[in-house]
């Protein structure tokens, strides 16, 4: 595991500036798109239904 983790970090390294810079538009939307104030309100919405069936 920790030699693919290493293989994969050395493979950024080695890319070519312009594709690191693709990598990491796509890594700030994709972050961007998985922020948690995306969620909360379906995390409060499924958390109030998993109270009302604890009863």
């Amino acid at each position: 595991m920790v030699s693919e983790i290493s293989e994969i970090v050395k493979g950024l390294i080695d890319a070519p500036a312009k594709q690191r810079a693709e990598i990491s538009r796509a890594a700030m939307a994709t972050a961007a798109a998985a922020d948690w104030s995306h969620f909360f309100a379906e995390y409060v919405e499924a958390y109030r239904i998993a109270l009302s069936k604890k009863k």
